[in-house]
């Protein structure tokens, strides 16, 4: 069966971030043949900028689709770069006809090195799509970077209150049952184990957070 290449027209968005208007994250042409998947590098030049996290929006054209697979990506093809560090965390959803990609780090891991591959998806032509040049499209780029200086955003309070606790009511103090054939193990908050336990205090028993 004769081949027909599929071209698709690289994905372009230009960063949002103010602090780094040479930064760009791009994606160069694409040849996908019909019925076929084909691995797709999304790139990011950051020249000046150290990121540690993004979020974007990817929009495909009718007929293209990111591969879903639960075994092999746990999900939709997100792939790691050795641009990543091991902590960093991708996922993929689709809502609303585009697929939100999201990457960040629990430790704020920087992105290494300033150009060439993030992250890969895989991408799918159905075998029905006719031949031809489609246009797809990454928006909503927020790259996420470390700053101590403040932003333009308001504070937002919210309340905490602290009620006594000889006053309070409709509040239940855990009691914690000793598990059949097994020693209780009594700990304080900074996980020194303890024989008894004084009142007042707050301590983990079996696991559980207890009041004496």
């Amino acid at each position: 069966m004769k081949k027909i290449i599929l071209m698709m027209i690289g994905l372009l968005a230009s960063t949002i971030m103010m602090k780094a208007a040479d930064s760009k994250m791009y994606i160069d042409t694409v040849t996908i043949v019909q019925g076929h998947d084909t691995i797709v590098d999304i790139n990011l030049d950051n020249p000046t900028a150290k990121y540690v996290g993004m979020q974007c929006d990817l929009y495909l054209p009718a007929g293209i689709t990111m591969q879903y697979d639960e075994d092999e990506y746990e999900g939709y093809a997100v792939i790691k770069t050795k641009r990543l560090a091991n902590n960093h965390v991708l996922a993929a959803n689709l809502s609303e006809g585009r697929y939100i990609i999201l990457i960040y780090s629990p430790t704020n891991a920087y992105f290494k090195g300033t150009s060439g591959a993030l992250f890969q998806t895989v991408l799918h032509a159905d075998e029905s799509l006719a031949p031809g040049t489609y246009t797809g499209y990454i928006r909503n780029l927020i790259l996420g970077y470390i700053t101590a200086e403040s932003d333009d955003t308001a504070e937002i309070p919210f309340v905490i209150k602290v009620v006594d606790k000889s006053t309070a009511t409709g509040i239940k103090e855990m009691t914690a049952s000793k598990p059949a054939n097994e020693t209780e193990k009594i700990y304080d908050l900074q996980g020194r184990e303890v024989s008894n336990m004084l009142p007042g205090n707050l301590y983990i028993v079996n696991g559980k957070k207890v009041v004496k």
